[in-house]
C-alpha cells in the first residue's frame, strides 16, 4: 500500500470516529444541569462587585392571590395606614408605587452576628404590573454584590412593608449593610403588618402567623410549603451539594410571602375603612371596634359593637361588648343607654362585676342627684368587693375599699347625716 492509500485509510477512520462521537449523548456536569438558572426564571447578574442570582416575575394587576387580586390595593385610600398602625402622625405614601414589600430567608432564625440573608424577596407596583424580584447569593462571597444591588433598588421607595420586619428582617439587613460599609440615607417609613393583623384577628385566631392569616383571612392555601424553620438547613445543604432543586421550595415560600403581604395590606385597609362590609366574623368586627375606640372614633366603635350584639356570639364576648358600650355611651353623653346596660349587669344572676355599681353610684350622685340610690349602689359595691377579695392584691383591695368608704361618707354628708368630720348627726 502506497503512502497516499495509507493517508486515505487514516482519514476515513478518523471521520468515522468523529461521526460516532457526534451520535453519542453529551453529559453536562451535575452542578450545571441543576443550576438555578435552569430551574427558575432568573439569571446570574455580573456587577462590578461580583455575581449574584436574580429572579423576576411580572404579574398583571388582576392576578388573584387567594380571594384578593393584587390591583385591589390601588383602589384603597393609603392614608388609612395611619389608622391601622394607630399612628396619626405617620407620613402616608404618595402613591402605590412608593411601597416596597420585603421578606428575607436567612441562615438562622435567631438573627444577630453571623446570620446572613441569603435570599431577599422584593415586590413593588410599576405602572400596570406587580413586579416580584428575588435576590440571592449562591455562596458567601456573593453577598456584597447581592446587597449592593438590593441597597440601590431600595432607595427608589419611601415605604417599606414587612411582616415582623421591624423585629427581624430589617435589623438583619441593616446590620449587613453596615458591615459592608454601605452608608446611605434609609429614611423609609416602616409598615410592619404583624401588629395591625394581631389587633384585627387575634380574637378569632389561635395564631396570627402569616400562614394562619393566609388561610383564615386571605383565602390562600399553600401546597407543599416548607416550614420556615427548615430554610437554613436547606441552604446549608445547597452549599454542599450545589443542587438548585434543594432551594426551589425556599424560593416558592418566599414568593408566596411577598404576594401575601400585598393582599394582607389590602384586607387590613378595607377592615379599617369598611369593617361593616368586609368583616364577616363578629370577633373581627369587635376587634375593629376596639381599634376605633383606641383612635377616639367613638361613634364608629359604637356601630361595630352594636352590630356584633345582633350576631351569634359567646356569652363572654357579649359581656365584654356591653361593658365597652356602656363606657362609650357615658363618654358620648348618652347616659340613659349607659345606665340601662349597668342595671342589666346588676340584674343578671350571680353578677360579681364591681364596675356597674360604682358607675351607677356616680350617676345617681352627680347627674340625677339621687343620693339615696347612690348610697345604696356604693354599699352594694362594698358587698361585691368583699365577696371578690381573693381576686385582688392586698394593696388593690384596700385602695378600692377606701374609695368606696370615702364615697359613702361623702354621700352621707350630702344627705345631712354626717358632719364635716364624719361624725353621725343622727
Amino acid at each position: 500500500m502506497d503512502l497516499k492509500a495509507k493517508l486515505r485509510l487514516h482519514h476515513k477512520k478518523e471521520n468515522e470516529g468523529k461521526k460516532k462521537a457526534r451520535n453519542e449523548p453529551v453529559y453536562e456536569p451535575f452542578h450545571k444541569k441543576h443550576h438555578l438558572t435552569r430551574l427558575l426564571p432568573g439569571k446570574m447578574i455580573q456587577s462590578e462587585f461580583g455575581e449574584y442570582f436574580l429572579v423576576e416575575y411580572r404579574y398583571p394587576l388582576n392576578h388573584f392571590h387567594g380571594r384578593t387580586y393584587l390591583g385591589a390595593l390601588l383602589r384603597e385610600d393609603l392614608s388609612a395606614l395611619c389608622g391601622i398602625l394607630k399612628d396619626q402622625e405617620l407620613v402616608c405614601p404618595k402613591n402605590i408605587e412608593s411601597l416596597v414589600f420585603v421578606d428575607t430567608e436567612t441562615t438562622g432564625l435567631a438573627g444577630g452576628t453571623g446570620t446572613f440573608a441569603f435570599l431577599v424577596g422584593m415586590g413593588y407596583f410599576k405602572e400596570d404590573e406587580f413586579i416580584l424580584r428575588q435576590y440571592m447569593m449562591e455562596d458567601y462571597h456573593q453577598e456584597f454584590a447581592m446587597l449592593d444591588a438590593l441597597y440601590s433598588k431600595l432607595q427608589e421607595f419611601s415605604h417599606l412593608v414587612t411582616f415582623n420586619g421591624k423585629s427581624f428582617d430589617w435589623p438583619l439587613l441593616e446590620g449587613r449593610f453596615i458591615y459592608h460599609r454601605m452608608k446611605g440615607n434609609f429614611s423609609h417609613v416602616h409598615v410592619d403588618l404583624l401588629h395591625p393583623a394581631r389587633r384585627y384577628y387575634k380574637n378569632r385566631l389561635m395564631s396570627c402567623n402569616l400562614g394562619s392569616l393566609e388561610e383564615a383571612v386571605l383565602g390562600f392555601y399553600r401546597t407543599n410549603d416548607i416550614p420556615g424553620a427548615l430554610v437554613p438547613e436547606l441552604f446549608f445543604r445547597y452549599l454542599e451539594e450545589k443542587d438548585g432543586r434543594i432551594l426551589i421550595p425556599v424560593f416558592q415560600h418566599n414568593h408566596w410571602d411577598i404576594l401575601s403581604l400585598v393582599t394582607l395590606m389590602t384586607n387590613l385597609i378595607q377592615a379599617y375603612l369598611r369593617p361593616y362590609e368586609v368583616l364577616d366574623e363578629p370577633e373581627d368586627l369587635f376587634s375593629a371596634g376596639k381599634v376605633y375606640e383606641d383612635l377616639g372614633q367613638y361613634n364608629q366603635a359604637v356601630k361595630c359593637y352594636s352590630i356584633c350584639l345582633n350576631q351569634e356570639i359567646s356569652a363572654h364576648l357579649k359581656q365584654e361588648i356591653l361593658k365597652r358600650l356602656s363606657f362609650l355611651y357615658k363618654r358620648l353623653g348618652r347616659m340613659e343607654e349607659a345606665c340601662s346596660i349597668w342595671q342589666s349587669f346588676i340584674n343578671s344572676k350571680n353578677n360579681l362585676r364591681l364596675f356597674p355599681y360604682i358607675e351607677l353610684a356616680k350617676y345617681y350622685e352627680h347627674y340625677s342627684k339621687d343620693y339615696r340610690l347612690a348610697l345604696k349602689m356604693a354599699r352594694d359595691a362594698r358587698q361585691v368587693l368583699l365577696k371578690q377579695r381573693r381576686l385582688y392584691t392586698r394593696n388593690r383591695f384596700k385602695e378600692l375599699m377606701d374609695e368606696l368608704e370615702h364615697r359613702e361618707k361623702r354621700l352621707l354628708r350630702k344627705m345631712g347625716r354626717l358632719d364635716e368630720k364624719g361624725v353621725s348627726l343622727l
